[in-house]
């Protein structure tokens, strides 16, 4: 067995009796190659796989925080117009549509 980083995924037991073989082969140029581009593409895939993994977590984390943020603007919508009526209420203590209350300079009959 050749001494060379794999990194374990499925079906590692064929991955390596492949490496063992290029390494045993009878060409110069693929004993001398096959092992390392086959480590190489072995690592660049891992590599990507941990990227994408790393970008779906963070996409999750985001989604996350949106429906937090959502929910939070929706309470502070809430509160807003809570007290947007409290004030109102506060400022005119009767019950009165503005609609219905009389107007300076006009007289009722």
């Amino acid at each position: 067995m050749i001494d060379v980083p794999v990194v374990p995924l499925p079906g590692f037991d064929s991955l390596q009796a492949l490496i063992e073989w290029a390494a045993a082969h009878r060409v110069a140029s693929v004993r001398e190659s096959a092992p390392p581009r086959i480590t190489a593409a072995l690592t660049e895939l891992s590599a990507r796989r941990d990227s994408e993994a790393a970008q779906r977590e963070a996409e999750a984390r985001v989604s996350e925080a949106r429906k937090g943020l959502e929910k939070v603007e929706q309470e502070l919508r809430v509160v807003k117009t809570g007290t947007r009526s409290t004030a109102a209420a506060v400022a005119s203590p009767r019950s009165v549509p503005a609609s219905a209350a009389p107007t300076a300079g006009t007289s009722s009959p």
